[in-house]
């Protein structure tokens, strides 16, 4: 028997697509009540989404990395 896939990661992005979602859902709500117009600066914006995605892979990746091993003295 095969071992169950564990998901692995520790929910970053999660957190991360939370975090994307709740200010994009604030800019709209912030345009439709108020009457500030947030459409065309999170349009202009959408960039910032790979830059933030490209900076955790990155922390992934060496946060995953093993320890160097010690020197005996």
């Amino acid at each position: 028997m095969s071992k169950p896939r564990s998901r692995g990661g520790d929910g970053s992005a999660l957190l991360i697509l939370g975090l994307m979602l709740t200010a994009l859902g604030g800019g709209l709500l912030v345009e439709r009540v108020v009457g500030i117009p947030a459409t065309d600066a999170l349009w202009r914006l959408w960039p910032l989404l790979l830059v933030v995605l490209g900076i955790k892979v990155l922390v992934d990746h060496y946060a995953a990395r093993p320890a160097p091993p010690k020197e005996k003295p």
